[in-house]
């Protein structure tokens, strides 16, 4: 079963303070969309990764996949309208509960890159885009 999901949106602060350049996340997009190519689809898990600690330097658990917890397989991601978006395919019991359940999705750009400025005023200068996780929301 496939979804659409909204991601990141672009041009404008988002509730940390940060602002994310369309020309950053393009690049970023570009990248991933090769990775795609190059595997038939990125790996992704529900939630974020069990014990990440999100510093700047992240641990290997933030930067790998659990295949443990794999949910989805992310197969392109692009923006459109200043919103990154992705299309993934679910896998096993949550495509299962997709089909039973008015279950829906928010996906959460798992990335890394590097934040400049001050409060009020923080820019990303640059972006690499792991894959995307998903959080259950609210039924539909």
């Amino acid at each position: 079963m496939e979804q659409l999901i909204d991601l990141i949106r672009l041009e404008e602060f988002d509730s940390a303070g940060v602002l994310y350049p369309t020309a950053v996340i393009q690049r970023a997009v570009n990248e991933f969309e090769k990775r795609i190519a190059l595997t038939d689809g990125i790996l992704g898990e529900c939630s974020i990764p069990t014990g990440a600690q999100f510093d700047n330097s992240p641990d290997t658990r933030y930067l790998s996949v659990d295949m443990g917890r794999v949910s989805h397989i992310v197969r392109h991601v692009w923006i459109e309208h200043k919103q990154l978006k992705c299309k993934i395919k679910l896998l096993g019991q949550y495509a299962q509960m997709c089909e039973l359940m008015p279950i829906a999705f928010d996906g959460i750009a798992r990335a890394s890159g590097i934040v400049e400025g001050s409060p009020g005023e923080l820019v990303c200068t640059d972006y690499s885009l792991i894959t995307v996780d998903l959080s259950m929301n609210e039924l539909k």
